[in-house]
């Protein structure tokens, strides 16, 4: 699946819905060793940038991707922080 994945965006880098279903399956893969929430980041947050941050579905695997990658305090959302 992966290979896919990978195949699909080197086709169509702005495809949606390839970024976030390849984030989503990096962040949450219950396999440990096909993780890697760095990736799933960035996949995750170019998704975001090219729906112009409109999607909460999109932004939902972006938080999944920040928590595996261990980044939640990076970008200001551990509770130290108030958005508003």
């Amino acid at each position: 699946m992966l290979d896919c994945y990978d195949r699909a965006i080197k086709l169509d880098p702005d495809s949606v819905p390839a970024l976030n279903n390849l984030a989503w399956f990096l962040a949450t893969n219950p396999d440990g060793g096909l993780r890697n929430g760095d990736r799933a980041v960035v996949l995750a947050d170019q998704a975001c940038r090219l729906t112009e941050w409109k999607s909460a579905i999109l932004m939902g695997t972006l938080a999944a991707a920040y928590a595996e990658a261990g980044a939640f305090s990076r970008r200001g959302v551990d509770g130290g922080e108030s958005a508003g």
